[in-house]
């Protein structure tokens, strides 16, 4: 019957379709099991497509720059991210170097170390010593805690609080360290202590020292082992510790051996004394665990033992001549099994041989170690085994924005902290990657390199060095001293770029009131126009030899005004009537704007170069001010000046600093290029100007001094108008709207704060993550301000109807305000 029913159902046609379907359908099973792999997504690509990282919106190409003085690089496992060290952690993509986010604290971070194959990274508080780390004469200011992160989301997952003794005098924390295995993270917690442990008498110089362990994304404390006799190296405190995750077992060495750590015992193992196999006494520079196995390992035999290969490098120490003259001694290294701490080969580097290679090849056989010469400013990839150098990168960067980035910070004098934070020499290699990184330069910036052919990735990009005020809803700014640009100013944070032109070496940027012009001054003193409306050059401004500090441009008076480095003002007037031609710019000659300065001291004016925030103009360059130094050392009629420190002359003189210099001077109000007014308001004896600027309007002449203190002068009448007493020390730019009665005062490490200036109460507060702010420019909108921000590593931050009305809420001081610190000098 079934054999009826088959045949009826199935017959030779169809049957033959079934046979083909089976065959098919077997073919075709398969083909999950042996379809392609994709390719697992590096951590930047994941980072980049989840968009949660915090970071500011910004508009500009923002690559390796992280202010203040990073102090750390490090790759991910992967080597798709470079993090980046300086007060905050910063993520960039390691083949692009592009900004990815930022994980800021509330504090700034001292160190960090990555768990978690690189999805977290665990960070440590400053203690903010008042000197130098590790020194045992750092009092703290603040408890550092361990915090952990997730680097995709920039959540923070966990902190712990540190526990120190209550009456230790100072305290340490040298370094941290994950173990990847375990999930933990080590460090090293150094208290002095002026109390013997048996609290009988008291002694000088006892030091403590801890082994601390905390496991998890919630640091919860899994090992506390007090460690004796314990010699940190005081030369340099970081690296202290180093994971091996062949043999899982933490090293901790000091200036001359290695102690290890086993954490399931929670005992020390052994101590490797170096100076036994070693000829000569050298302090341990670096640490590293080898991947690949050495011939001649002297393992224990006959165990199964997982052992790995310790390489050691050593300070070199500097050592004097025949002739008595100091001389530096070739590095040395030197390579240890983990497990026997005997010697298996030891050598030194010698640092003046040439690359034998134009590309550096990863090789397994060979023992690539890169290192800093010092002698020839360069970073070199060195085969240890046959000592020889593979590749060699110069890493001094003379570049004019590299040189201009120093300037400002050197300008910039009451920025920088007063305290020590480890600005070491670091290299980080990812050979996954093929990248190396050096923290180097004068300015202790990121430099990131191809490996293998020494080739830079990017240059170091992502500052505004100039931004005008707003005018016609429409501003211009300058990146990385050569990008001129023109924005609009769209619905709510956006802005459109309209322009944009390469300045090679430009100073100072301004938009027409009309927004028809552009005008771009150079460090060479020559200037150019842009009609913005068919993008074509219009004028090159010859006639000045001095850098251009400031310009604007008034095309209702047919003119343009900048000012010098100098203090000199100078004036291009337009043909009349304008005639402009694709074909052919026409070359301006520059005449000086009006008489010569007034003084109250024309016999000694000094030739002092100015920096761009002592000279200033309105955006119609009808008003300007101008910082005037003066040789004289004059007496304050109510206390001694004392050399160094000068002390400001209430009504005769301000004091300013230059070249590193405290100088005396008056500010020149000049209005029209015809009435001139000395400016030299009272302020308190200890109070250096940092700023001058004028109003939007130009009537009035805004000073800021160091002390946090803005003083606002009706440059037209000489009369004071308020001054408000910010507190604020890191003060970079100020703006004033007087039918508002406020006064906008941008920091330097990202706040943005509103006071008015009839009640001198804080109005509003604004803080941008991860910022460090250069200019600010603003205009009145309908509700609040619009604010366009200058940072100097974020580009070009736009925050839009700020500080409205309806939301002000004026605070009144906490308590007194004494901006100034100290008692006032002795008769």
């Amino acid at each position: 019957m079934f054999a009826k029913i088959m045949h009826m159902n199935f017959g030779p046609e169809v049957f033959s379709k079934v046979i083909v379907c089976l065959l098919l359908f077997c073919l075709t099973k398969p083909a999950p099991a042996i379809e392609a792999q994709k390719p697992e997504i590096s951590l930047a690509d994941r980072i980049q497509q989840e968009n949660k990282i915090h970071r500011e919106e910004f508009y500009g190409d923002v690559k390796l720059l992280h202010a203040p003085y990073p102090i750390d690089v490090q790759f991910s496992a992967d080597g798709s991210v470079l993090f980046s060290l300086a007060e905050t952690v910063r993520l960039w993509r390691s083949d692009t170097g592009a900004y990815l986010g930022s994980i800021a604290g509330p504090v700034r971070f001292d160190d960090f170390a990555q768990l978690n194959n690189s999805r977290w990274i665990v960070t440590l508080d400053d203690s903010e010593n008042v000197w130098e780390r590790g020194l045992y004469s750092g009092i703290p200011q603040y408890l550092p805690r361990l915090r952990i992160w997730d680097v995709i989301t920039g959540a923070c997952l966990g902190v712990r609080k540190l526990e120190f003794p209550g009456d230790a005098k100072t305290l340490s924390i040298s370094t941290i360290e994950t173990a990847e295995q375990s999930q933990t993270t080590y460090l090293l917690l150094e208290t002095h202590l002026e109390r013997s442990k048996s609290d009988e008498g008291r002694q000088w110089g006892w030091t403590r020292c801890q082994l601390l362990g905390f496991q998890g994304p919630s640091l919860i404390p899994s090992c506390q082992l007090e460690l004796e006799d314990f010699q940190i190296r005081l030369e340099s405190p970081k690296d202290s510790l180093t994971w091996d995750p062949h043999t899982r077992q933490l090293y901790i060495f000091g200036e001359y051996h290695i102690s290890c750590f086993d954490p399931v015992s929670k005992t020390i193992l052994r101590t490797i004394v170096l100076k036994d196999f070693m000829n000569q006494k050298k302090s341990i520079d670096e640490l590293f665990v080898i991947d690949q196995p050495f011939h001649g390992n002297t393992g224990l035999p006959g165990k199964n033992q997982p052992t790995s290969t310790i390489l050691v490098t050593f300070d070199p120490s500097r050592e004097e001549n025949l002739q008595g003259r100091e001389k530096s001694t070739l590095p040395q290294w030197a390579l240890i099994d983990s497990l026997s701490g005997k010697l298996i080969k030891s050598g030194v580097v010698n640092t003046h041989l040439k690359p034998i290679n134009k590309q550096l090849k990863n090789n397994k056989e060979e023992l690539i170690h890169w290192l800093y010469d010092d002698r020839h400013y360069s970073i070199k990839a060195i085969n240890l085994l046959k000592n020889q150098t593979l590749l060699r990168i110069p890493w001094i960067i003379d570049d004019f924005a590299t040189r201009s980035r120093y300037q400002l910070t050197y300008d910039d004098w009451h920025l920088n902290r007063d305290d020590s934070r480890d600005i070491n020499q670091k290299i980080a290699y990812s050979q996954s990657a093929n990248r190396v990184c050096i923290i180097g330069g004068v300015l202790e910036e990121i430099f990131l390199y191809d490996s293998q052919t020494g080739k830079r990735v990017t240059p170091e990009t992502g500052m505004v060095n100039d931004l005008s005020p707003i005018s016609a809803n429409k501003f211009s700014g300058s990146f990385d001293y050569h990008d001129a640009s023109v924005f609009q100013l769209k619905a709510r944070d956006q802005i459109r770029r309209t322009f944009n032109t390469e300045v090679p070496e430009n100073s100072c940027v301004a938009i027409s009131a009309d927004a028809k012009r552009i005008v771009v001054g150079e460090t060479s003193g020559k200037a150019t126009v842009w009609n913005l409306s068919n993008h074509k050059k219009l004028f090159t401004l010859t006639g000045v030899s001095n850098e251009l500090l400031c310009i604007a441009a008034d095309t209702s008076q047919n003119r343009i005004v900048a000012g010098d480095s100098n203090g000199v003002f100078w004036r291009w007037n337009y043909p009349t009537p304008l005639k402009a031609t694709p074909e052919k710019v026409q070359r301006l000659i520059a005449e000086r704007n009006g008489k010569q300065t007034k003084s109250h001291f024309p016999e000694k004016r000094s030739k002092e170069k100015l920096t761009n925030s002592l000279c200033a103009l309105s955006p119609d360059g009808l008003c300007s001010l101008c910082f005037q130094p003066i040789e004289e050392k004059m007496a304050s009629p109510l206390f001694s000046q004392d050399g160094e420190n000068l002390l400001p002359v209430p009504g005769i003189a301000l004091v300013v600093k230059l070249q590193n210099e405290q100088k005396f001077g008056e500010v020149i109000a000049t209005e029209n290029a015809k009435k001139q007014t000395i400016l030299t308001p009272a302020v308190h004896t200890k109070s250096v100007l940092i700023q001058i600027k004028n109003s939007t309007s130009g009537r009035f002449a805004l000073f800021v001094f160091n002390t946090g203190q803005v003083t606002i002068v009706d440059s037209q009448t000489g009369i004071l108008e308020s001054i408000i007493q910010t507190g604020n020390r890191e003060i970079v730019d100020v703006d004033f709207h007087p039918d508002q009665k406020t006064l906008l005062v941008a920091s330097y490490r990202g706040a943005v704060k509103a006071w008015n200036t009839d009640t001198y109460l804080k109005t509003g507060s604004l803080q941008l993550y991860d910022a460090r702010l250069n200019q600010i420019s603003s205009c009145v909108a309908e509700q609040g301000f619009d604010l366009v921000i200058g940072t100097r590593d974020t580009g070009l931050i736009v925050k839009r109807g700020v500080f409205p009305k309806s939301a002000q809420q004026p605070e009144r001081p906490a308590a007194l305000n004494l901006p100034f610190g100290g008692p006032l000098p002795e008769d």
